[in-house]
């Protein structure tokens, strides 16, 4: 009896000893998965975050472009602001200063003033006893705008032109 005692004994740990080994090789097997796929998160993780750092960097350079290229179209923008400001304030001075000369240069009595003012003034200072000469602008003797300008322009220059010979004052034409 003491063989069949011993038998299912032996049996009973011969199958805890084969139960014992396969779960010890289970676990270690199992812990060999987990070391690898913790180590495959590990590089996955690293690999996200080094993907992600470069994509940051990336996006950072692309918006440092963008906010570099608008800023300076918006220096270009308000330089041609400036500049078409500029060419229509000029413009509109030119206009009015051309209208107030022109509405001036039609007015005989002011022409004949003027130039006796000048002449007058010129004597006086620099010419005291000497011939002089006056230039005159071609626009005031023809009057490429306006015919009547030129007649006009041209009659008073004869008037103010016999007295002032007397005078030793010499118009002529530019």
């Amino acid at each position: 009896m003491t063989v069949s005692a011993n038998t299912p004994r032996g049996v009973q740990e011969l199958i805890d000893r084969i139960r014992d080994q396969g779960v010890a090789a289970a676990r270690e097997s199992a812990d060999r998965i987990l070391q690898d796929a913790q180590g495959k998160a590990a590089k996955l993780l690293s690999d996200a975050r080094d993907d992600a750092a470069r994509m940051r960097e990336t996006a950072e350079r692309e918006i440092e472009a963008y906010r570099s290229a608008a800023n300076e179209a918006l220096k270009l923008s308000a330089r041609d602001t400036v500049l078409q400001l500029k060419s229509r304030i000029a413009s509109a001075f030119e206009s009015f200063v051309q209208r107030l000369v022109t509405t001036a240069t039609r007015d005989e009595e002011f022409i004949r003033s003027l130039v006796l003012v000048l002449a007058g003034h010129s004597v006086d200072e620099f010419v005291k006893d000497k011939e002089i000469q006056i230039l005159l602008s071609e626009a005031i003797l023809t009057g490429r705008s306006d015919e009547r300008l030129r007649a006009v322009g041209k009659q008073a220059i004869l008037s103010l032109s016999s007295d002032m010979l007397r005078e030793g004052i010499e118009l002529l034409g530019s």
